[in-house]
């Protein structure tokens, strides 16, 4: 293709990422709201006047040309919309630049990047992740997997480590489960170390997301340590920020000089301290969780080693193993499943309380679905060459040897 026919279609998917982000506005709006994406149509949220798409709602330029207000009250729009408009744009021809020579690898990407683009609007303003949009991510991981299988380029087949079963699965699908599940048995063993919730479910399900997307795995890995990385900065600076901006606490010399004022300073620190308490979990739900969690990975390790000793023809000890796994890991979820849910009924109606209406609980709860999608937009456009890097700096492999992809 001509240098010119590269620069046309770059053009054409920059503008087809501006109209696509016009719509993740609404998405990112009506989503969290339980609202239909579909109906009504666009509007003004000051005079219900419907927007037409001219002169009204044209990418970038309606609002540039319209200074950011309504055409028919004069009321003012976010300039964030905007701006979605743009970094979904830019997005997408980042994605041409980098996939043009695949189709099967461009377009699942541009569906990947515009759900990672609501994700991440929607947890950073609600402190939520929309399943349905992850469903959709997931979905383009696996088409695209199903496309390459059709075409040779991956198998369908996958042996279980250590034994002789190969499973007829994607590698998207198999991500996706892996994924999934390592994050919310993470996200659950911390809750209930630290008696409070360290993760929302809809990490993992995000997480789901790109062990179907991002192949091979090692940049799941690497965009989780960079989500990981990025967000331990970020927290750590709203900490100090919000500890520099809380009132301080009176001294008893400054209380007995001026009571008066200071009495009041008393107050005014102590509801800032008190506001928004994070709840911790009760005896159950944390008991229930190290049952349930203990229990399931117990019949999934007693059922990867009675395979592994079926292989080697210890059929008895392999049935016995399986057996008591099994039998023990059961026993495990549904005692720690039943005092899970019975500690969980007083604490989530708490933890709801925490985010109802316009409150905000402050720097102490990091939403991190927003670190991930960071993680996964540089491990899907840069993560085979860094990896690449990373090996040949600590000596796993040679220059140039392009075991995880180009030269980085």
């Amino acid at each position: 293709m001509g240098v010119w026919w590269t620069y046309y279609w770059g053009v054409v998917h920059f503008a087809l990422g501006t109209f696509v982000g016009s719509f993740l506005n609404v998405c990112i709006w009506r989503l969290p709201r339980g609202e239909s994406i579909l109906t009504p149509p666009s509007h003004c949220p000051a005079c219900n006047h419907r927007l037409h798409l001219w002169p009204d709602m044209v990418p970038l330029l309606s609002q540039l040309w319209q200074r950011s207000r309504c055409r028919y009250c004069g009321a003012g729009f976010s300039w964030r919309y905007f701006w979605v408009e743009a970094v979904t744009g830019g997005l997408f021809l980042l994605a041409y630049l980098s996939f043009r020579e695949d189709p099967w690898a461009l377009y699942p990407s541009l569906v990947l990047l515009a759900a990672l683009v609501v994700i991440f609007l929607i947890d950073l303003d609600h402190y939520l992740i929309d399943e349905l949009v992850v469903y959709v991510a997931i979905a383009a991981g696996v088409v695209k997997d199903i496309a390459l299988i059709q075409q040779g380029a991956r198998p369908l087949m996958h042996t279980i480590p250590g034994t002789d079963v190969s499973l007829p699965l994607p590698i998207s699908v198999i991500g996706a489960i892996v994924g999934f599940g390592l994050l919310w048995s993470f996200a659950t063993l911390m809750t209930a170390v630290l008696n409070r919730e360290a993760m929302g479910s809809g990490d993992s399900f995000l997480l789901a997301a790109m062990g179907a997307n991002l192949v091979p795995w090692s940049n799941v890995l690497l965009a989780f340590f960079i989500a990981v990385a990025v967000g331990t900065v970020v927290g750590l600076t709203q900490l100090y920020l919000a500890g520099r901006s809380a009132p301080k606490q009176p001294t008893a010399d400054e209380i007995e000089d001026h009571p008066r004022g200071e009495e009041e300073r008393v107050e005014e620190a102590s509801e800032a301290s008190d506001e928004m308490e994070i709840p911790c979990l009760t005896r159950d739900a944390r008991i229930g969780r190290f049952l349930a969690l203990g229990g399931g990975w117990l019949a999934l390790v007693a059922i990867w080693l009675a395979l592994a000793l079926w292989n080697q023809g210890q059929a008895a000890g392999a049935v016995a193993l399986a057996v008591a796994g099994l039998a023990g890991g059961a026993a495990g979820i549904v005692i720690g499943t039943r005092r899970w849910i019975r500690g969980d009924a007083e604490w989530l109606h708490q933890m709801d309380e925490l985010f109802e209406g316009e409150n905000d609980p402050g720097p102490r709860i990091i939403p991190f679905g927003p670190y991930l999608v960071i993680g996964t937009v540089i491990a899907l456009f840069w993560g085979d060459g860094i990896v690449a890097w990373y090996l040949r700096w600590v000596g796993l492999t040679g220059p140039g040897s392009g075991a995880y992809g180009p030269g980085f």
